[in-house]
């Protein structure tokens, strides 16, 4: 999934739903780090994409709450 696509898709999702899938990206970052210990891991990509992901959909959750944040005072 191109990165535009992503971001997209994020804006798209409540700040909970957001939540949500944060911790499953956590999850798997975990597995795939854990999985470059035990040298199973073929496309170390992976965890560098994982990393970058919880990055965008964290800037993503501050968009909302400084939107929400604003809209309120």
């Amino acid at each position: 999934m191109k990165k535009t696509e992503f971001l997209a898709e994020l804006r798209r999702l409540t700040p909970q739903e957001l939540l949500a899938r944060r911790d499953a990206l956590e999850k798997d970052a975990l597995s795939l780090r854990l999985q470059t210990g035990g040298a199973v891991l073929k496309n170390v990509r992976a965890i560098r994409e994982t990393r970058r992901n919880i990055a965008r959909l964290n800037t993503v959750l501050r968009e909302k709450s400084a939107a929400a944040a604003g809209g309120e005072g």
